[in-house]
């Protein structure tokens, strides 16, 4: 297997352009393999539909938070068509909604434009989450 991040850049859904560290995923191959390659990493999800007028605009909280969290997290963009059964098993019923995973499982969901803020705080409170797990891990193993 590769150990090299699959999918393409998306694109900025108002100026067209790609912003950096943001991977569109393609195919299902495409998100099992860069899901893979996260490992434990958090995993930030993107669902968004180029009909959809709200998900037309979610690309700013992206374009401010990859720079912060580059090496925490991992941010992929999934069309909910190509996506369709993910996106039930998530639960999106709205778009855009923003779903964190790590290690294949679900932790958070983001629904609706949000600010910069309310994502950020997710993304924040999973890190904490598992930076107290992996202390509680280390300290069992003191004992």
């Amino acid at each position: 297997m590769s150990s090299r991040r699959v999918g393409s850049p998306p694109m900025d859904r108002k100026t067209g352009t790609a912003p950096p560290g943001v991977i569109s995923m393609e195919t299902r191959e495409d998100l099992v393999h860069n899901l893979n390659m996260a490992g434990s990493k958090l995993v930030v999800l993107d669902f968004w539909a180029p009909w959809n007028v709200p998900s037309k605009s979610t690309m700013w909280p992206f374009q401010d938070l990859v720079g912060k969290f580059k090496t925490k997290v991992e941010f992929y963009t999934l069309q909910v068509d190509k996506f369709m059964k993910l996106a039930k098993d998530c639960g999106v019923e709205a778009l855009p909604t923003f779903v964190l995973f790590r290690n294949y499982e679900m932790i958070d969901k983001v629904v609706g434009m949000v600010e910069t803020e309310e994502l950020q705080k997710s993304i924040e409170k999973a890190l904490a989450e598992a930076q107290e797990t992996a202390q509680e891990k280390h300290q069992e193993i003191k004992l």
